[in-house]
């Protein structure tokens, strides 16, 4: 019977006007993101190439990875080159940022956030007359009249709904991501296209979070007008109002120097080291210029501090809009694509290892010494996100998931189908 319902509903959304614009939104909106993505990533990338270091040139960069394109994240904080000089001071370089301007307006727009905002609207949209559109059809209760169970119904209409609204999905992202990867540069990797099936995974599982949601919101109106004012305010509640209250939050509970405020003290720490280097050389004492590893010492001690304060803020607001299927897969998509938190601090703990490398390199006359030092840097496997947070994270989206469809079963059985 379950079979029955499931390939009626199919059917039935096949003919419905709804699954066709859902499906015109989901191509329109792809093919933008891809198009705007793929000119940004091919931008850093060129950027990359005119910031490639020759050897010997102790500069730190990382080239930005192909999966930007689909979950840009923080890889353009990532990729930006890092210049050592022969004091071990580390300078950040400011003009390997995407020059594409409608990024200043809006969020980016890549995949994941389509699919964090637009698509699970969509999702919503799906199922948020799966009850109360069968109850004022009166067909509901002309199927309950038949020996089938509630559990039943609601299970096949769930799977049918879903199944309309996941595939069309599928299909126009796997088009679009065959199309991006036979453009010059999109070339993915095994690993990537590994780490890509991983992402659309999630995405599957983040959709099914919000759809199971809309039938809750179904389950618990008579009328579609009445679920539709309901699954609208779960999305705002989800997906705008407890992650930005949750940064907010985390902002106010625990307060981090600014990066113009970390500026400012390393300029202090170097001018007022350089005083009394002059200082001691008037006065007959002047020591050897290597003496300035104390001053790099101090700098280091002064990035591991914020460092360590911005971490704690970091986690604190993780932990806050994990309350929110949406908090969660903004962090686990950007961690899947090797472009999030973990991997952007993982990449500056390599600038400041590298940095220390080059300091111990430098002689008196400002020459490294030795063979050249190259940077390196390789961004944790899959294996390592899902090892750390990744599984967590999963688990939570699945939570929400299963919370969301056992609610609508429980407030279906006390529905009044009549």
């Amino acid at each position: 019977m379950i079979r029955t319902i499931i390939e009626k509903e199919i059917n039935r959304n096949l003919h419905s006007f709804t699954l066709l614009i859902i499906m015109l939104i989901m191509a329109v909106t792809m093919g933008v993101s891809y198009f705007i993505m793929y000119n940004d990533y091919r931008q850093r990338v060129e950027s990359y190439e005119l910031h490639r270091p020759d050897p010997g040139k102790p500069v730190a960069i990382i080239k930005p990875t192909p999966l930007s394109m689909f979950v840009k994240g923080l890889d353009e904080d990532i990729a930006r080159p890092h210049f050592i000089d022969s004091k071990g001071v580390i300078t950040a370089e400011n003009n390997n940022k995407s020059v594409n301007k409608i990024f200043r307006l809006f969020s980016v727009p890549d995949i994941s956030y389509v699919i964090k905002v637009i698509f699970s609207l969509c999702a919503m949209f799906s199922a948020f007359s799966l009850i109360s559109g069968e109850k004022e059809a009166g067909t509901l209760m002309r199927t309950l009249s038949n020996s089938v169970s509630r559990t039943t119904v609601i299970t096949g209409q769930c799977l049918g709904g879903f199944l309309s609204f996941i595939i069309p999905f599928i299909v126009i992202f796997l088009l679009g991501v065959l199309v991006l990867t036979r453009l010059p540069g999109g070339y993915l990797t095994i690993e990537e296209w590994g780490r890509l099936g991983v992402f659309l995974a999630v995405s599957v599982l983040y959709l099914a979070c919000f759809f199971s949601l809309g039938l809750f919101a179904s389950s618990i109106t008579d009328t579609s007008a009445s679920s539709l004012v309901i699954a609208i305010m779960i999305w705002c509640l989800m997906v705008l109002a407890i992650p930005n209250f949750g940064n907010t939050l985390a902002h106010k509970i625990k307060v981090v120097r600014s990066a113009q405020q970390m500026e400012l003290e390393l300029s202090r720490i170097w001018i007022r080291d350089i005083y009394e280097m002059h200082k001691a050389r008037r006065e007959g004492t002047g020591k050897p210029r290597n003496e300035f590893s104390n001053t790099n010492a101090e700098f280091d001690k002064l990035r591991n501090d914020v460092r360590s304060d911005i971490t704690g803020l970091i986690f604190l607001s993780m932990n806050l809009t994990r309350l929110s299927p949406a908090g969660v897969y903004t962090f686990l998509s950007a961690d899947v694509a090797g472009t999030g938190i973990i991997d952007n601090r993982k990449a500056k703990d390599a600038v400041i290892e590298y940095k220390n490398q080059v300091w111990n390199r430098i002689s008196g006359n400002d020459i490294i010494a030795g063979d050249p030092i190259s940077f390196s840097y390789k961004r944790r496997s899959i294996r390592d996100v899902l090892m750390g947070n990744g599984l967590g994270n999963i688990l939570i989206l699945l939570m929400f998931t299963i919370l969301g469809y056992t609610s609508a079963i429980v407030a279906f059985f006390r529905y009044d189908v009549r």
